[in-house]
């Protein structure tokens, strides 16, 4: 019996991950039991790929927020790297912790155990329910594909419909468009534009669609002077990645058609 949301969101973004430092070879998913009883599994998660590998010296950095191990990681593979500090809080929420081995120029092998109790299939069945039936139109502005994949599904099992966009560029023309959506869930760090400078552009629009479409800041950390950036630029409220789809679900619920 497990988090099924949270394990895949961790699966996701080694995957992720993997899948964009890995130009030739391949990525496997490798799972053990590690130890068992009656009542508990201990199961070994190993995400291996044959990429760029990681400096030793390096290994250490890689975990914290914007941060990657070589700048020019950056500019040739794209992205922030914080598909890994996200993952990093989520294994550490089930009390276990990420590990990595790596050797330069060969790949790299993310991995960690976690302890679950064993369940019979009907108590497993509602284990991770939210309730279901939400009637909106969200637009999700997201550069990360995984992010975007995720919320896609769990809107779609909520009945949801749902558009998406890469950047803050793309996210004013789709509502400059379509006027459509009830909600819009905006990261906040994009290239090209980020989620707080396309809200300031949307708010500036004179029309009351554009005054009044709220907007949901997606942000992986709240520091104080983050929430005042948030209000001042229009947004109505926010959820902190990695998010609960239980949160998420109480918060799109506000807005949805009547």
């Amino acid at each position: 019996m497990g988090d099924r949301t949270r394990l895949i969101q961790i699966l996701l973004n080694l995957v992720g991950n993997a899948i964009k430092f890995t130009e030739k070879g391949g990525v496997t998913i490798d799972l053990k039991v590690i130890q068992q009883s009656e009542q508990d599994v201990r199961i070994r998660f190993a995400v291996i790929d044959t990429g760029i590998g990681i400096a030793a010296n390096k290994l250490g950095t890689i975990f914290e927020q914007f941060k990657q191990a070589e700048l020019d990681t950056t500019r040739k593979f794209g992205g922030t790297g914080l598909g890994l500090a996200i993952s990093k809080r989520l294994i550490e929420l089930h009390d276990s912790r990420i590990n990595v081995d790596s050797v330069p120029g060969q790949g790299s092998t993310f991995w960690f155990t976690i302890g679950f109790k064993k369940g019979d299939y009907q108590s497993n069945r509602n284990s991770n329910n939210v309730e279901e039936g939400l009637k909106i139109n969200v637009l999700v502005v997201d550069d990360n594909q995984i992010n975007r994949l995720l919320i896609n599904k769990i809107l779609k099992k909520w009945g949801a419909s749902a558009d998406f966009a890469e950047n803050g560029i793309e996210a004013i023309e789709k509502v400059e468009t379509n006027r459509n959506y009830n909600v819009v869930l905006m990261d906040i760090h994009m290239p090209e534009m980020g989620g707080l400078e396309a809200t300031g552009i949307i708010r500036a629009k004179t029309e009351a669609y554009f005054q009044q479409l709220p907007i949901i800041a997606l942000t992986a950390s709240m520091l104080s002077n983050q929430m005042g950036e948030i209000n001042n630029a229009g947004m109505n409220d926010y959820i902190l990645k990695p998010f609960d789809p239980r949160v998420l679900y109480d918060k799109l619920s506000r807005y949805q058609q009547q």
